[in-house]
């Protein structure tokens, strides 16, 4: 994990990145990959 200069930092995020992960890895297959998820998702929601 890099800091806020770009250098490998001693600290690890507290978050729950692997929550985050296996989101995007549940999502990414049922959106086109043309986009961001933030993107296509909002768009695949409004077509009929």
């Amino acid at each position: 994990e890099l800091n806020e200069d770009l250098t490998p930092s001693a600290t690890v995020f507290t978050g729950k990145p692997d929550l985050y992960h296996a989101l995007q890895a549940c999502l990414i297959p049922l959106f086109p990959a043309t986009g961001s998820l933030t993107k296509v998702i909002p768009e695949a929601s409004t077509q009929p």
